[in-house]
């Protein structure tokens, strides 16, 4: 062993170490490999994060909530935001909702986004609507958390 560590003029410790460096990296190699081939089942229980003192809602329990999508660049679509219905045509949300910046000074285009009514599966999305109209900043000084009103093209019906 001390002849081929001589021969390329490196250490004890460095072959050991770079042998133990490529075991760990194999071993984990084929524990990624392995558990790729399992099927994953998700249950209701692993994909809700629960809410403290909450319970699970039943379909159409909050007609009045919906979800803010946001249409990303290559037309990927993802989960926004939440808002509420405040009228058939208006919703309320928060203005870190609407922005893609910290400081909050850059909105999110309204042709950027959809709102999703009485929705209880994330995959059953059908119900959409385009945004027409992000109002100009509301002021509240009762609110902690800037509020911004959203405008949809058509009428939302509750439920």
């Amino acid at each position: 062993m001390s002849k081929f560590v001589d021969k390329f003029c490196f250490s004890k410790q460095i072959f050991f170490a770079a042998i133990l460096f490529i075991t760990i990296f194999l071993f984990f190699i084929v524990a990624i490999k392995i558990n790729s081939n399992q099927k994953t089942t998700i249950t209701k229980a692993e994909t809700v994060q629960p809410i403290i003192g909450g319970h699970p809602a039943d379909p159409g329990e909050w007609p009045f909530m919906v979800y803010i999508q946001h249409n990303a660049s290559f037309g990927i679509s993802r989960v926004y935001c939440g808002g509420a219905l405040i009228s058939p045509k208006w919703i309320i949300t928060a203005r870190h909702c609407l922005t893609f910046d910290v400081e909050m000074k850059y909105k999110v285009s309204p042709y950027n986004l959809r709102v999703v009514l009485n929705l209880y599966k994330l995959s059953d999305n059908n119900n959409k609507k385009n945004v027409s109209l992000i109002f100009p900043k509301v002021k509240n000084t009762y609110l902690i958390e800037p509020q911004e009103i959203v405008k949809v093209i058509s009428e939302c019906k509750e439920g």
